[in-house]
């Protein structure tokens, strides 16, 4: 039986992330495009891995509050050093906020994994996809570019350098990503998980201009 596809991020995941996307763009803009970047990571990422962070992604983790009283096995998200990581507490706490030396928390690795590489990745390969493809309607007679009166399409030298600029903020993001599981031996919330094959690591999927 295969893996049950969940969507591991949401057009609000994008927005919030570090491309221009804003809320106003309407989802058929964006979706359509979200089952085939997790298609793409399905194939990349070891299948028990992948369906981990189906998991945690539909548990989901609140940001840590000082003014919230946590109790044992309570999870959320906090940054540290810059990096968005999830906590676990191990005890009954109140303003204690969760850093790798305070005793009350521990850090879920496969929630930082998630929040702070998977999702950021993600959302730059659905941008890709929204720069190469949000401006075309394909219709009976092939592509069509959707034209308005006042904005004109970017076209030229200027849109190849905005795809290579964005396709390289993917590939930093890519390779972040696999570092971060080199960097905690494929261990992800004490779960041992197999290590991502060294081909997979090599960038395969290429999004071109259409024309």
């Amino acid at each position: 039986m295969g893996i049950k596809e969940k969507a591991m991020i949401t057009k609000n995941n994008i927005v919030a992330s570090e491309v221009p996307i804003t809320a106003n763009v309407s989802d058929n803009k964006i979706n359509p495009y979200i089952p085939k970047v997790l298609r793409q990571l399905r194939a990349i990422l070891p299948s028990a891995m992948y369906a981990a962070l189906q998991v945690e992604f539909e548990t989901g983790r609140k940001a840590w509050s000082a003014n919230k009283t946590y109790v044992s096995g309570n999870y959320v998200n906090h940054s540290e050093d810059g990096i968005v990581r999830t906590w676990s507490t191990l005890t009954t706490n109140t303003d204690s906020e969760p850093t790798t030396a305070n005793s009350d928390w521990t850090e879920e690795t496969l929630g930082t994994f998630l929040v702070s590489y998977v999702q950021p990745y993600l959302a730059h390969r659905v941008f890709l996809a929204y720069l190469v493809n949000g401006g075309v309607n394909i219709t009976h007679q092939g592509p069509q570019r959707i034209a308005n009166e006042t904005a004109g399409p970017v076209e030229g030298n200027a849109y190849d350098a905005l795809l290579s600029y964005w396709r390289a903020e993917m590939n930093v993001l890519r390779a972040a990503m696999f570092n971060y599981l080199d960097d905690v031996d494929n261990t992800l919330s004490s779960v041992v998980y197999d290590a991502v094959d060294q081909a997979r690591k090599k960038r395969k999927f290429q999004i071109r201009p259409i024309g």
